[in-house]
C-alpha cells in the first residue's frame, strides 16, 4: 500500500505550473496509508495533477498502456514527478491510472486491435492455412486473450455499460488504482455499481486514490476525504464536501431552489 508522498522543490525555483501550486508545501503531511482516498475540490485546483505525478513517479501505467515519456501531455508532469518521493508498506506491482478522457480512445484502440487480428486470420484462411497451424497461433492467442478479458465488445455496449465492463474485467486485488473523475460517464445507479466493485477490491487488499465530484462515490463509509484548496490540503468529513452540501440544499426543495436561483440571476 502507498503510505506517504513527499515533495522537494527543485533547486532552480520554478514559477510555472505545477510548481507554482501553493498546496505543495503541505503535501508531505498527506497520509496515504488508507485503502480508499478521495481528493475533492474545485476544478483546476490540482487534483488531476497530483494523480498524474503519482502515477509517473510510481510507474503505474495508463489504462491505454501508452508511455508517459512519449506523450506530450505529460511533459511538465515528468519534471514534477521527479520532485516526489513515495513510501510504501508493500509495493503494488499492478493497477493503472485512469482518466475519463482516455476511455473513448481505449475502447477504439481495443476494437481496432480485435479487427486487425480477425483480418490477419481471414488472410490466413484465404491462403488455406489449416486451423491448427502454428502460423495462426499468435493471432488466435491474442484474440482469445481479448475475449477472456472483455467477453463483450466494449464499443457495442452503451457508454455506461462498457465503462463498468471495463472496470469489472481490469480490477484485481492488491493493486493501486489512481482514478481521475471516474463518475463522468456514469448514471447515479452505475456510480453505485462502480462503488460496489471498488469496495470488493478494497476488501482484497487493493488501494484506490480517486479525484471525484460525486456525492455517491465519496459517500463510502470508510473513505478518507482530502479537500484540496489553493494553499492547503485538509482531511474533512463527507458532510463538509462543498458539492454534497450543495446537493442537499437543492434536493430539500428543488422547485424553491430553482425559483430563487433563476429569479436572482
Amino acid at each position: 500500500m502507498l503510505k506517504k508522498v513527499r515533495y522537494t522543490h527543485p533547486m532552480n525555483t520554478r514559477d510555472e505550473y505545477p510548481f507554482s501550486l501553493k498546496w505543495l508545501s503541505y503535501i508531505d503531511q498527506l497520509d496515504l496509508n488508507h485503502p480508499l482516498i478521495f481528493l475533492v475540490g474545485n476544478n483546476g485546483i490540482g487534483k488531476s495533477t497530483l494523480l498524474q505525478a503519482l502515477a509517473i513517479q510510481n510507474q503505474i501505467p495508463q489504462l491505454t498502456n501508452e508511455s508517459y515519456e512519449t506523450d506530450p501531455n505529460y511533459d511538465k508532469m515528468l519534471a514534477f514527478a521527479e520532485c516526489l518521493k513515495t513510501e510504501w508498506s508493500v509495493k503494488s506491482k499492478s493497477g493503472f491510472f485512469f482518466r475519463a478522457d482516455d476511455y473513448i480512445s481505449f475502447v477504439r484502440k481495443n476494437a481496432r486491435l480485435r479487427n486487425e487480428l480477425l483480418h490477419e486470420l481471414a488472410l490466413l484462411d484465404e491462403r488455406g492455412v489449416p486451423k491448427l497451424a502454428f502460423e495462426r497461433q499468435p493471432y488466435e492467442n491474442s484474440l482469445a486473450a481479448l475475449k477472456r478479458t472483455y467477453p463483450k465488445e466494449l464499443h457495442e455496449l452503451s457508454h455506461g455499460q462498457s465503462f463498468l465492463a471495463l472496470f469489472k474485467s481490469r480490477l484485481v486485488p492488491k493493486s493501486l488504482y489512481l482514478l481521475d473523475e471516474p463518475e463522468t460517464p456514469l448514471s447515479s445507479q452505475n456510480q453505485l455499481a462502480l462503488l460496489h466493485m471498488i469496495d470488493a477490491q478494497i476488501k482484497q487488499g487493493a488501494q484506490f486514490i480517486i479525484a471525484s465530484h460525486s456525492p455517491i462515490l465519496t459517500a463510502h463509509p470508510d473513505a478518507v476525504i482530502y479537500r484540496m484548496e489553493e494553499d492547503q490540503i485538509n482531511s474533512i468529513s463527507y458532510d463538509e464536501i462543498e458539492n454534497v452540501a450543495f446537493m442537499k440544499n437543492f434536493m430539500t426543495d428543488p422547485k424553491r431552489f430553482m425559483y430563487y436561483t433563476l429569479e436572482n440571476q
